[in-house]
C-alpha cells in the first residue's frame, strides 16, 4: 500500500513537471538575449511580444497561450518613432511558448524555405517604456 501512494505522488509531481507551457512562472516581463525583443506574459495567459528596431520603431503582437504552449501570433501592428501607425506588412505565424528552468524559449515556425527560429529570454523586472506605452494598448 505504501509503495502504491509512492507511486501515485511521482505520477502526480511528474505530470505537473512536464505541463510548464504556461502558468504563473511565464508570467511576467521577459527579454530577448539578441536583441531588443521583450514578451510580457500576464495572468489570462494572454502574451505580448515588442521589438524595437535600430531606428527606434516598434513591432508588436498579441497572442494567447493555448493548452499545448503553442500560440498564434495576431496580426503584428507597426509604430514609427514618432507614434505613427503603419501597415507592417509581417505574418508572424505561430510559435510555441515554454519554459525550461528560469529560461523561456519561443520557438517560431520559419518562412518556407528556412529553419525553425528558436529565442531565449531572460526574466526582466519591467519593459521599457516604449514597449509598456503599447502593451496599455495592445489588448484593448
Amino acid at each position: 500500500m505504501k509503495s502504491l501512494a509512492t507511486i501515485l505522488l511521482l505520477c502526480m509531481c511528474a505530470g505537473r513537471a512536464g505541463a510548464q507551457g504556461s502558468g504563473e512562472n511565464l508570467q511576467g516581463n521577459w527579454k530577448f538575449l539578441g536583441g531588443y525583443e521583450f514578451v510580457h506574459v500576464d495572468d489570462e495567459d494572454r502574451v505580448f511580444q515588442c521589438r524595437i528596431d535600430l531606428n527606434m520603431n516598434v513591432f508588436f503582437a498579441t497572442a494567447n497561450i493555448q493548452a499545448d504552449g503553442v500560440i498564434e501570433w495576431g496580426v503584428p501592428r507597426f509604430f514609427s518613432i514618432y507614434g505613427k501607425e503603419v501597415a507592417s506588412g509581417q505574418v508572424w505565424g505561430d510559435a510555441k511558448i515554454e519554459l525550461k528552468g528560469r529560461i523561456m524559449f519561443l520557438e517560431a515556425n520559419g518562412a518556407p524555405g528556412r529553419s525553425i527560429d528558436r529565442r531565449e529570454f531572460d526574466k526582466v523586472p519591467e519593459l521599457p517604456t516604449i514597449c509598456d506605452h503599447y502593451l496599455a494598448l495592445a489588448f484593448e
